[in-house]
């Protein structure tokens, strides 16, 4: 190797250490939180030295998330030569897990893929393109050509994985590392059998949304927010950005909420309290399964119709340090809930054996990831897709 071929691999290299850092730092503060400063100071460099790799914060989140994005590309096409669909879809989840397995031995942190929103057009689109291919490899898996799937039952099916894999690294530090192979299992046969036994069709599913009179000049904010944070990440938490969506003025905001980490906030403490309505009014049914998919059809008609969805989960990243750790406390508190329908249900026999805390986390995962249908959905009947999504957590998947 020449002179110049050892600059560039030792250029390459020191690119490589900026982007291990960043990715890491990434995880923990979130893009809004991630200082170059730091990242310099961890890989042993200044700001102007480190300007020659990457002149702005947005290059570096960009390569950070590319590489990210890279990996799952990688992993969704080996899985794509497996045999059947099962096969597919286990070979993506064990990727998964066993891309934490080395990342718990200290190896390679891949950013969260939950910052993309948050950078600039020109960086972002081209990212969103490649995790778009990534995921229509995913549908892939299932061919709406056989017989008796139809174009909605494809999408939905690669919808569900597709959300259960950018929702794992949310909850895959409870697991113990020795617990991966296990947990895997239980994902793979909960997408291909489902766990609801008690499902029936409930006519009128009943609505989760605010009536016009509900709905004061607050609640017109957290739903704007919800829909700009979720397409935009923290640079949608923009009073301005929020207040040009309504026709408002900026100063309209601060008389509602004071600060942007009160909004996010305030808009994840909205999205809780749509699973407690919806729980609440299911409360009235015989078995805890019945429960389940009374709820759950109200949750994804409110996905696929509601002036705004639920927030995305990955906004936690917007959010200092005690904050995050308040929403996560709520998180836990949701799936807790969950998990003891689903154990209730086990008892009384409207719901499959399964493990209840991966069940809760697949169908926590399955239902905020519905809302990727919602622009789809206009040219499809909402309650029959509803349905279609109630026959796949009762039924299976694939």
């Amino acid at each position: 190797m020449g002179i110049a071929g050892k600059r560039a691999r030792r250029f390459a290299d020191r690119r490589d250490d900026i982007i291990d850092v960043a990715s890491a730092l990434l995880n923990s503060e979130g893009a809004q939180g991630l200082r170059l400063a730091d990242v310099a100071s961890k890989v042993g460099l200044d700001i102007s030295s480190l300007g020659y790799y990457f002149p702005k914060k947005d290059a570096l989140v960009a390569a950070c998330l590319e590489r990210s994005i890279n990996w799952l590309e990688r992993s969704v096409a080996e899985a794509a030569q497996e045999a059947d669909e099962r096969a597919k879809v286990a070979a993506l989840i064990d990727a998964q897990f066993a891309l934490f397995a080395r990342q718990n031995a200290g190896g390679t942190q891949l950013a969260l893929l939950s910052d993309l929103p948050s950078i600039a057009d020109g960086a972002r689109k081209p990212l969103e393109e490649n995790l778009d291919k990534a995921v229509r490899t995913i549908a892939g898996f299932f061919p709406a050509g056989k017989p008796g799937r139809s174009r909605a039952e494809q999408l939905l099916a690669s919808n569900i994985l597709a959300s259960n894999i950018f929702w794992l690294p949310a909850w895959q530090y409870g697991c113990s590392p020795k617990d991966y192979a296990r947990t895997s299992r239980n994902l793979v046969d909960l997408f291909d059998h489902g766990f609801l036994d008690d499902v029936r069709e409930t006519g009128e599913i009943p609505s989760l949304e605010l009536d016009a009179g509900q709905k004061d000049a607050r609640t017109a904010f957290l739903e704007a927010a919800t829909r700009l944070i979720n397409r935009y990440g923290h640079n949608g938490a923009k009073v301005e950005r929020i207040a040009a969506e309504l026709g408002l003025s900026s100063g309209s905001f601060y008389h509602h909420l004071r600060t942007k980490s009160e909004l996010v906030v305030a808009c994840f403490e909205a999205s809780f309290d749509v699973f407690e309505r919806a729980f609440d009014l299911a409360g009235s049914e015989e078995t805890q399964g019945a429960s389940l998919a009374t709820a759950t059809s109200a949750i994804a008609m409110y996905q696929l119709t509601a002036d705004a969805p639920l927030l995305r989960i990955g906004s936690y990243q917007i959010l200092p340090d005690e904050l995050r750790r308040d929403m996560f406390t709520r998180s836990t508190q949701l799936v807790n809930r969950v998990a003891g329908m689903i154990s209730d249900g086990i008892a009384d026999g409207s719901v499959r054996h399964c493990d209840p805390r991966i069940a809760a986390q697949y169908y926590l995962a399955t239902v905020h990831g519905f809302s990727d249908l919602r622009d789809w959905s206009s040219g499809e009947d909402a309650p029959r897709l509803v349905s279609k999504l109630l026959h796949a957590l009762a039924k299976g998947a694939i």
